[in-house]
């Protein structure tokens, strides 16, 4: 059996224990109620809560489908809320490389 791979595996956890943290981090700092405000959908907040949709984690993979579920209907609206879930997205991958490296 050869231990040559360790190396890598360590790196591989070391990356993923670092995304865990930035996660985390993101998550203890993120609320549903602020981030709809500064997107101007406030409006919304029942209906993202009513439907599951109130974390960090279920937010960033969000969907057009989702917006069906939780009754936005407004085109303009759907198309903010998902450019704002896209901008999180790549918010937190940012974070994430940045703690990597």
């Amino acid at each position: 059996v050869s231990t040559q791979s360790t190396g890598n595996n360590n790196t591989n956890n070391n990356t993923n224990n670092n995304n865990s943290i930035a996660m985390k981090e993101f998550e203890n700092n993120w609320f549903l109620k602020d981030w709809l405000r500064d997107i101007r959908m406030l409006i919304y907040k029942d209906r993202f809560e009513q439907h599951g949709f109130d974390n960090f984690t279920v937010i960033l993979s969000l969907t057009e489908d989702d917006l069906n579920t939780i009754g936005i209907t407004l085109i303009g609206h759907r198309k903010t809320i998902l450019l704002e879930v896209k901008k999180l997205n790549e918010q937190f991958k940012n974070l994430s490389t940045s703690l990597v490296n």
